[in-house]
Order: C-alpha cells, then sequence, then structure tokens
C-alpha cells in the first residue's frame, strides 16, 4: 500500500514509480533512454558523480549501428572518440583495402 516502506526503503509509492520508469525505460529505444534516466537517478538518490559514471559506461558501451555511423559522419573524428574500438577496425579494414587497391595512406 502507498506510504509504506518496503524491502528497498522506498514508500509503495516511490517503489512503484521507480519500477514503471524502469520498465518504460528497458522497453524504450535508444534515443528516448535518456529521458527516462533522470527519474531514476532521482528516485535512487544518485550522487551526480555516479550518474557521470553511468552515463560515461552506458556511452562508452552504446552499440554502434548504421543509423549512429551516419549521425556521426558528420565528424570524422567523432567515431574515434564515442566508439573507439568500432573506429580501430575500420580504420583497419580501410588500411587493408587500400594495401589490396595498392594504395597508400
Amino acid at each position: 500500500s502507498g506510504g509504506r516502506a518496503d524491502l528497498t526503503g522506498l514508500s509503495g509509492e516511490k517503489y512503484r514509480y521507480l519500477r514503471q520508469v524502469t520498465i518504460n525505460f528497458l522497453e524504450a529505444p535508444e534515443g528516448r533512454q535518456h529521458e527516462l534516466w533522470a527519474p531514476i537517478a532521482a528516485v535512487l538518490e544518485l550522487t551526480p558523480d555516479e550518474v557521470e559514471s553511468i552515463g560515461t559506461a552506458r556511452h562508452a558501451h552504446r552499440p554502434c549501428s548504421l543509423a549512429l555511423l551516419s549521425e556521426l559522419m558528420s565528424d570524422p573524428t567523432a567515431l574515434a572518440h564515442t566508439h573507439p574500438h568500432t573506429h580501430a577496425a575500420l580504420a583497419a579494414t580501410a588500411d587493408g583495402a587500400r594495401a589490396v587497391a595498392g594504395l597508400t595512406a
């Protein structure tokens, strides 16, 4: 019932809200997850350092899709900063293609 603390230490109302926002977060497309992250962080009372650390980790582990690649094409250095492993793999592929074609970098 609302107002009663449960095992999490949250009131029943806060627990239900956190539960629903978390479900929405997990079901949401990647582009919408950012707006759902703030209420989760608020209910969990995360520190600014925790929010920044989680945000950095989520960004670093963000999947690299064709849509993201096309978005990043406006800044050729962006991929190196946002997805260094993908950038390295693409650079190696490009280097291999140049070598096969007899071109130099």
